[in-house]
């Protein structure tokens, strides 16, 4: 037997808008750990590379998903990768 859906697990239908909101909500606590990694550590280690990769991506998806609900907008614009470190 194939695995119950949403609405037929629980006898409610899914609310688009309320899925949505969770996915926001999901993405910006993602946006919230990926800064902090990046705010308490001064050094580049892999883990600040891998937070800030993930962190540029996060933003990139979140900037092509949603509109501001006001203007019909996309609210961001492509994110600007690190620059490259200045020679010693």
């Amino acid at each position: 037997m194939p695995p119950l859906g949403p609405a037929e697990g629980t006898g409610r239908p899914l609310q688009p808008a309320l899925v949505e909101r969770y996915r926001l909500a999901w993405a910006l606590a993602d946006v919230a750990g990926f800064v902090e990694v990046l705010r308490h550590t001064p050094e580049e280690t892999a883990d600040t590379a891998t937070a800030w990769e993930a962190l540029v991506g996060t933003l990139e998806e979140l900037a092509a998903r949603h509109t501001s609900p006001n203007s019909g907008r996309i609210v961001g614009h492509l994110v600007p990768t690190r620059p490259d470190p200045e020679p010693p």
